[in-house]
């Protein structure tokens, strides 16, 4: 009788305990991911160093973020990563690149998946140029700029453009000191780093995260203590792309044949969609101007590939039509999709 009381009370006390987590985890819970930039460029890197980088991953969602895997390409290494991000926390992912052997321009990125359901996988990239022998870029005065005066970063909406260039001396001397930076707009959050011996620069850029989808462009002047040339002027861009690449931009369905029974043609086209960031892509309704043409969607990735067959709904006439099929999505910065699309029935 004490057993059977006893254990009566303990699954009371386990109920109870179970009621209450399940109060403080709101119907609906869900993690949110957040990484302000996917990509870090650590610009000029001599051939044989060690680049490394820490990726700040938050959870701005209202359950635990897991980061279920850290998958490297070939030549990109994995330090570390948390598994558990609580919400409202932050953690990191660590990635490494040993450069030898890499000259120039070079890219190597990690896969990582995720339980967020809006953004289960997603690519993290280190980028630099390997430089095995002299610095080489743009000559300025007793300078050289690499990649050169104008420098370009690239991004998704809603992420961070990173620009970075390096300033060395001409002739194989050390870089003239660099004193500060001042600049004619606030694209750009820019710092100035010399390496260990200041006998050059890297000029570090960050942008803002909301900018809109286009090319932007700001202007710098770097103070220098050159009496050739105080001032050093120099140009960062950002280029924000769409969260969606689509291609073809338009199709031709050339000499459609009609089949003698009435029923419908069989030709189709396809139409490629490659997704650069944001939230998984949802298609949310297609409609056509012509109205004897539809869409659907043939084969996914989700948050990577998609293909969409653009086929007959009905008999077209005869004759040259042209029109364009309309998907709607879920992608704020991306709602619809325009894909022109010509038709000829000889």
């Amino acid at each position: 009788m004490k057993m059977r009381l006893a254990v009566a009370a303990l699954l009371a006390v386990f109920g109870a305990a179970s009621g209450v987590f399940a109060q403080d985890a709101p119907a609906g819970a869900r993690p949110r991911l957040a990484v302000d930039a996917i990509t870090h460029n650590a610009g000029d890197v001599k051939t044989g160093e060690t680049v490394s980088h820490d990726y700040i991953i938050k959870n701005v969602g209202n359950a635990d973020l897991e980061i279920k895997g850290v998958t490297p390409t070939c030549g990109c290494e994995t330090i570390s990563f948390d598994k558990i991000i609580a919400p409202g926390k932050q953690g990191k992912i660590s990635l490494q690149v040993r450069t030898a052997g890499y000259v120039g321009p070079i890219s190597k990125s990690a896969s990582v998946t995720t339980n967020d359901p809006d953004r289960p996988s997603f690519d993290l990239t280190i980028q630099f140029n390997g430089v095995d022998g002299a610095p080489t870029g743009q000559i300025i005065g007793p300078f050289i700029v690499s990649p050169g005066a104008n420098a370009v970063g690239s991004a998704v909406v809603g992420e961070a453009v990173n620009v970075v260039m390096t300033v060395y001396g001409k002739d194989g001397v050390a870089s003239p000191r660099i004193k500060g930076v001042k600049s004619d707009g606030g694209i750009f959050s820019v710092t100035v780093e010399p390496n260990a011996e200041a006998s050059r620069y890297m000029i570090r850029a960050v942008s803002a995260s909301d900018l809109p989808v286009g090319r932007h462009a700001q202007n710098i002047v770097l103070a220098t203590e050159s009496a050739e040339m105080p001032e050093l002027a120099l140009t960062l861009e950002a280029v924000v792309d769409a969260p969606l690449r689509v291609g073809p931009a338009a199709i031709t369905i050339d000499r459609v044949t009609i089949p003698e029974d009435g029923s419908l043609p069989r030709q189709s086209k396809f139409v490629f969609i490659t997704q650069l960031g944001g939230p998984v892509l949802e298609i949310r309704g297609v409609s056509s101007t012509l109205p004897f043409l539809t869409a659907a969607m043939e084969n996914s990735n989700p948050g990577r590939n998609y293909s969409l067959r653009v086929m007959f709904s009905g008999v077209p006439p005869k004759g040259r039509h042209q029109g364009k099929v309309v998907i709607a999505t879920n992608i704020a910065a991306q709602p619809t999709i325009e894909v022109g699309v010509t038709v000829v029935v000889p």
